[in-house]
């Protein structure tokens, strides 16, 4: 909750569109929306990226801000009923065990069944769906899992203003075998929201002066200069996420009517990438599509979990791909490594050097980021032979000659 997040393009359109007025509000209450090409300095693995004008926003705030305004508009709902104090302690399901029934609750007094027709687990990293299904005799899901190591560091400062600063906020993200990285956002209320990433166990420290000295240690010192003299408003606190996990739901070979699972309670990416709450968004816009559809026919609710997992696997899994295969480039990483990965990370690598020197190849990275479009979009001709030509001038011309080189440029 106390650590970096931002709203990207295909999340913010998701969250409109369920909540119209949502991105308004967020404005009013004070948060940062801003280009993203533009208003953004990214030092990604060794160089900063070119400034410019993308042409879309990224929705800066804290999370509890982004949460608070969500829970008003779903509050709001007339045919929603929240019960406060309450855990899901366990499934209910048919005689048979062919249909999940609801869920079996427990609160201050005692516990109870819930009935429901269908059941969704979105409770994230914490699910005890696999627990569940096996209960059930269903087994559990195939779990595949990049282990990692990372843990954030976060502190909140003031946010001065400053007429020299033609920057909203900074990333700063590692080389390997480099481990360290930074993200520095404004939130509501005037402030900077300071994260150092570490993995594979070089933590930053959650002492102050821990915190500083982990900041001067990053490849550039952007970040370092920004929060030397800040006032800080709040101690580092520490978050650790030990691996991304995918739990293969659509994988299985039978799963019981009326239960889906969605979200982190399915596939835990790496934050660092900033697509969680992006894919959990376009999971929920599948499934809200799933049922606008089951409306206007005459199928049966509890039927929708085979297809609707299979369908949830497809909006995973560029995500996944893109951030596994990259994590997967250090040796002190954990995961099976598919045949041909290294292929893939030399080229995927090569690609993002090459969007330090050429805006149009940049351009199409930060439209992948922002799941404006599909990974398969890198193949896409304009580009190809640019990229054939940077790639064949790798072995002849070093890194330092084929990236951009210098400070962070200037908005345009």
């Amino acid at each position: 909750m106390r650590h970096v997040h931002a709203l990207f393009l295909s999340a913010s359109q998701g969250l409109e569109a369920m909540f119209p007025g949502f991105l308004e509000e967020l404005r009013v209450a004070g948060a940062v929306v801003s280009d993203f090409g533009n208003a953004y300095g990214m030092f990604q693995y060794g160089a900063w990226k070119p400034r410019f004008k993308a042409g879309f926003d990224v929705i800066a705030c804290s999370r509890p801000l982004i949460e608070w305004h969500l829970r008003l508009h779903v509050e709001a709902l007339p045919n929603v009923k929240i019960l406060y104090e309450y855990t899901a302690e366990d499934l209910t399901a048919s005689a048979d065990r062919q249909r999940v029934t609801g869920v079996r609750i427990k609160g201050c007094t005692g516990e109870e069944p819930l009935a429901a027709e269908l059941v969704l687990d979105a409770a994230g990293r914490g699910t005890r769906a696999p627990r569940w299904l096996d209960a059930l005799g269903y087994g559990r899901p195939e779990e595949q899992a990049v282990g990692i190591d990372l843990a954030y560091v976060t502190q909140i400062f003031e946010r001065p203003v400053d007429t020299q600063r033609d920057w909203d906020g900074l990333v700063v993200t590692a080389r390997a075998p480099g481990r360290r990285g930074a993200f520095v956002l404004p939130i509501e209320g005037a402030r900077w929201l300071v994260s150092m990433t570490g993995l594979f166990g070089d933590h930053c420290p959650t002492d102050a002066d821990g915190f500083l000295e982990f900041a001067r240690s990053l490849p550039v010192l952007d970040v370092y200069q920004v929060i030397k003299g800040a006032t800080p408003l709040s101690k580092p606190a520490m978050h650790k996420i030990p691996s991304s996990r995918w739990l293969h739901y659509e994988k299985m070979k039978r799963l019981p009517a009326g239960l889906l699972m969605l979200g982190d309670s399915v596939c835990a990416l790496n934050p660092v990438y900033g697509q969680g709450i992006t894919v959990a968004i376009q999971c929920v816009r599948e499934l809200e599509a799933a049922l606008k559809n089951l409306s206007l026919g005459t199928g049966d609710l509890r039927d929708l979990t085979p297809s609707m997992q299979q369908r949830l696997a497809k909006v995973i899994r560029p995500s996944w791909m893109l951030s596994t295969t990259m994590d997967l480039r250090y040796p002190e990483a954990t995961g099976k490594r598919a045949p041909g990965i290294f292929a893939v990370q030399w080229l995927f690598a090569a690609f993002t050097d090459m969007t330090t020197v050429n805006e149009k190849a940049c351009r199409l990275l930060f439209d992948i980021m922002h799941m404006r479009r599909r990974p398969e979009a890198l193949l896409q001709f304009d580009l190809l032979l640019p990229f054939i030509g940077y790639c064949a001038r790798s072995p002849f011309v070093p890194l330092a000659k084929r990236i951009r080189q210098g400070p962070i440029p200037r908005a345009t």
